[in-house]
């Protein structure tokens, strides 16, 4: 379809078709996709028709949540502790490509006396990105590989049982940068803490409050 679409476009802007019909025969026969030491040596090459979407991409990307939470408290305490993990795997079938996430939560409430009392809010996290080391979404990154580049090229060499990526030139790379092309990993940590310190009715109409605020972020 590609490689007729070429020639008709070629055809409209008055220019000679850039597939003969014998080329494109080679391409709809499973047995012609790589023609070599052939006597016309024009017509060596390869004529693949390999849409590599659906060997790529996921049709679906799944998610899913786990949490739990225990509270409770009595006349000088109220707790609550709540602990989650998140997953979500990425677009891509082949190499690193999900995300993960825990997190955890204290709020404690400490009622020192009937004037004084301590509010304290904690909560972490820690993620896990993985993902190819190529952007996806760069110009000529990898889904310009994927849907931009011309599908007439293989993945492997013919003839060497997938062991050797063929060397197109202009064919899409997507696969073997997936698989062998390395990737990112990137931690993210994060601790954040609320505590208020109050003093309610210490005098009569007058409430104090003091706050204190940390946050830490590593990479």
């Amino acid at each position: 379809d590609e490689e007729e679409l070429a020639n008709v476009a070629r055809e409209n802007a008055g220019l000679p078709d850039a597939w003969t019909q014998r080329q494109i025969g080679f391409m709809k026969s499973t047995d012609s996709n790589f023609i070599y030491n052939s006597p016309d040596p024009s017509i060596n090459g390869f004529y693949f028709n390999l849409n590599q979407v659906p060997l790529i991409i996921r049709k679906s990307s799944p998610s899913w949540t786990h949490n739990v939470s225990v509270s409770g408290g009595g006349d000088k305490t109220d707790y609550f502790i709540s602990l989650g993990y998140y997953h979500e795997d990425g677009a891509f079938k082949i190499g690193p490509d999900g995300y993960d996430r825990y997190n955890a939560r204290l709020n404690l409430t400490n009622h020192f006396s009937s004037v004084f009392s301590l509010n304290s809010r904690v909560s972490y996290s820690q993620s896990y990105t993985n993902s190819p080391s190529g952007n996806p979404n760069a110009d000529y990154g990898l889904l310009y590989n994927l849907y931009q580049l011309r599908q007439i090229y293989p993945i492997w060499l013919p003839g060497t049982d997938s062991t050797k990526y063929a060397q197109t030139g202009s064919g899409s790379t997507i696969y073997e940068q997936l698989k062998d092309g390395g990737y990112s990993h990137e931690h993210q940590y994060n601790l954040d803490g609320v505590f208020t310190l109050q003093a309610a009715g210490l005098v009569k109409g007058l409430n104090l409050r003091a706050l204190y605020s940390p946050h830490l972020q590593q990479y």
